[in-house]
């Protein structure tokens, strides 16, 4: 559950920040002094908390061979969603623009990418507990796929962008 609140207020900050850059001129100095301050709060609650750190167990030293054995389709899975998560980030903002986009609509299609992770990270966890592991991860590739495809012969409006952007975004942020 702390893990869970930690990944919440995560996208949430990210897809503010998505928001921001749709807002403010990103050459101003405005824009940093916003994320200046943000990364100064976030902060606080460690800085002022009373309680120790805890002890940490001891180190246990995992060879990714044990790993792959232990978990082939975790290892796989995560190896996917690292690439297309480090490509979405990376190349979206790029496709958004060569369909004539402009920077506010890029930040909303990108708001989009990151929010759908924050909305379809539960219910997937929450399937993914109920129901055999493997069937979601192909479930979210099949998702994954469709967006895709959509994004590539689709109309590249700003609709369409959003909502193929959210479930490419929604089901890869699940998979990890």
């Amino acid at each position: 559950s702390v893990f869970g609140a930690y990944m919440v207020v995560a996208y949430i900050g990210m897809t503010g920040g998505q928001v921001l850059l749709g807002v403010l001129d990103v050459s101003s100095y405005e824009a940093f002094s916003i994320a200046a301050i943000a990364m100064m709060l976030a902060v606080q609650p460690l800085a002022f908390t009373t309680r120790m750190q805890p002890e940490l167990p001891p180190s246990v030293r995992l060879r990714l061979i044990d790993l792959v054995r232990i978990s082939p389709v975790g290892i796989a899975a995560s190896v996917v969603s690292g690439a297309m998560t480090g490509a979405m980030f990376g190349l979206f903002p790029f496709y958004a623009s060569a369909t004539g986009l402009g920077a506010a609509e890029i930040a909303a299609f990108m708001s989009a990418v990151i929010g759908g992770g924050l909305v379809l990270n539960w219910p997937l966890g929450w399937l993914s507990d109920r129901v055999d592991r493997r069937y979601v991860i192909a479930l979210a590739a099949f998702a994954i796929v469709a967006a895709s495809v959509i994004l590539g012969v689709g109309d590249p409006g700003i609709v369409t962008l959003i909502w193929a952007g959210g479930l490419m975004g929604g089901v890869t942020a699940a998979l990890y």
